[in-house]
């Protein structure tokens, strides 16, 4: 899987990821971009290599600083923020948070704020780092990510992009949402 040939369907995982990247920073004000900053990680399967050597060359700037981490947001009804523990103990952050959660249309972004809960991505070198991923839900296995790793991540649903995007704007430029 890792060091096998890549795979060429990847719609989910990762290219919702990068599309979401993409959509927000051309919709982003002129006047709000100064506010922020746009990486791409790589070889997050093989280990989250990318985004390690980012923290380890930027430690001090990224030791406060929210990093959003959309993986896998293609695919799924119920969109999920993941937050680390140090920015869950941050009050201000955390409410910045809360501001772009709620239902939108036929889906909805919750927050995992209480309790345990881990999504396995790149936010984790980041103490202020928040994992954010779109599932499904099954009554018998709760919140599962579709069709990853395999062929048929085929599919990048457009309303998650425009969701995300209208979110994480609004969270950025300090406007109201939904």
């Amino acid at each position: 899987l890792i060091l096998g040939p890549a795979n060429r369907n990847n719609a989910n995982d990762n290219t919702s990821g990068v599309v979401t990247l993409l959509e927000i920073a051309r919709t982003l004000p002129e006047n709000q971009r100064h506010k922020v900053c746009f990486v791409l990680f790589d070889l997050e399967e093989a280990g989250l290599v990318g985004s390690s050597s980012y923290r380890k060359q930027h430690k001090k700037a990224s030791e406060n600083q929210i990093v959003l981490n959309l993986d896998c947001v293609g695919d799924g009804n119920e969109i999920v923020l993941f937050p680390m523990k140090k920015l869950k103990k941050d009050a201000d952050k955390m409410q910045r948070l809360r501001r772009i959660c709620g239902v939108w249309g036929e889906k909805s972004i919750a927050l995992r704020e209480k309790g345990f809960s881990y999504y396995p991505s790149d936010q984790k070198h980041f103490p202020c780092g928040v994992g954010i991923a779109a599932f499904r839900r099954s009554k018998w296995a709760g919140l599962y990510c579709s069709r990853i790793h395999t062929k048929k991540d085929t599919i990048l649903e457009e309303t998650n992009v425009n969701i995300l995007r209208a979110a994480i704007v609004s969270m950025i430029t300090c406007r109201a949402v939904n």
